[in-house]
Parts: C-alpha cells; sequence; structure tokens
C-alpha cells in the first residue's frame, strides 16, 4: 500500500506537472499570438506605405526613395538633381 507521505508527494508531484503543462501552454499561446500581432503590424504598415505612394503626386516616389534607400550620396544627389529649378543651383552646390 501507498503511504500518507507518498500521497503528498504524488498530489505535489502532480500539481508540479499541470504547472509546468500549463506554462507550455501559455507560452505556445503567447508566441503565435505575438506572430499574428507583427503580421497585422506589418499587414497595416504595407497599407499605409501603399496609400501614402498611391497619392498623384510623383514626388512621393523619390521621397520614399530617398528615405530608404540609404545613405548613398549618388543616388541622394540625383534626387536633389530633379528638384531643382536651375543649373546655377548646381554650381553652389559642388
Amino acid at each position: 500500500m501507498i503511504s500518507t507521505d507518498m500521497k503528498e508527494y504524488m498530489k505535489i508531484f502532480g500539481a508540479f506537472i499541470m504547472a509546468v503543462i500549463s506554462l507550455i501552454i501559455i507560452w505556445v499561446t503567447l508566441k503565435s499570438l505575438m506572430i499574428v500581432i507583427i503580421a497585422l503590424g506589418i499587414f497595416f504598415l504595407f497599407l499605409k506605405a501603399k496609400k501614402w505612394l498611391s497619392k498623384n503626386n510623383s514626388n512621393n516616389w523619390k521621397l520614399f526613395y530617398k528615405k530608404f534607400e540609404g545613405f548613398d550620396l549618388d543616388n541622394f544627389r540625383l534626387v536633389k538633381d530633379e528638384y531643382r529649378s536651375d543649373s546655377e543651383d548646381e554650381d553652389k552646390i559642388e
């Protein structure tokens, strides 16, 4: 027969196993919830970028590339050249 001490240990061990299983379930749920939140954030970011870029203003594409292409000075100069109104500005910058 099982002694009373052994029954107490079995209760404690059972509670420990249930706690571990509960923590695993919570961790998996939070992990999948975090993936869903990140995916929704990326989706809404693309929607906002699409809305911003689909306006009739053609300068939006130039601003978009200027902002996200990095700090390449040649490309930055190409973007700046398109905004210049006359050729005197080119002599002032260089």
